[in-house]
């Protein structure tokens, strides 16, 4: 299965850091460490004044949208590093660069600040709205 470009997935609620935790496993288990992580699970939020929004639908869409990340990132990442590669893929809304300053603000900005934590390399967020971040291969 290593080389035949085989995928896997698994169902998880990205708010919920356990069911996370275990679809990770579940493909960690059949494949080993993740060469690919796509994190594209989102809530588009309320839309309007942040003083006039409500304010259980603008936090639902933190915690999918910021939380839900974190979970995916959190459950995948120590994999890839250990394996000493790796590409996390994250997808983020058009409020991401809203006048708004929706949730998706957050995808945009961690790419940077993990390339940093990591030596690894972010594409910037061009014109689709996503960032990857490539980890350098292990040269030991």
């Amino acid at each position: 299965e290593e080389q035949s470009g085989a995928a896997a997935y698994a169902v998880a609620d990205v708010t919920d850091r356990d069911s996370v935790v275990r679809a990770a496993a579940a493909c960690t288990e059949r494949f080993g460490a993740p060469d690919t992580v796509v994190t594209a699970a989102g809530a588009y939020g309320p839309i309007g004044r942040s003083w006039e929004v409500d304010p259980a639908a603008w936090w639902r869409a933190q915690e999918v949208n910021v939380l839900g990340t974190l979970h995916v990132l959190q459950a995948t990442l120590p994999g890839m590093l250990e394996q000493g590669r790796g590409r996390i893929i994250a997808f983020s809304g058009g409020g991401a660069t809203a006048e708004s300053g929706s949730t998706g603000g957050f995808l945009l900005g961690v790419g940077p600040g993990w390339r940093s934590s990591f030596g690894a390399g972010v594409i910037p967020p061009q014109p689709s709205r996503t960032w990857s971040l490539h980890l350098p291969r292990n040269r030991s």
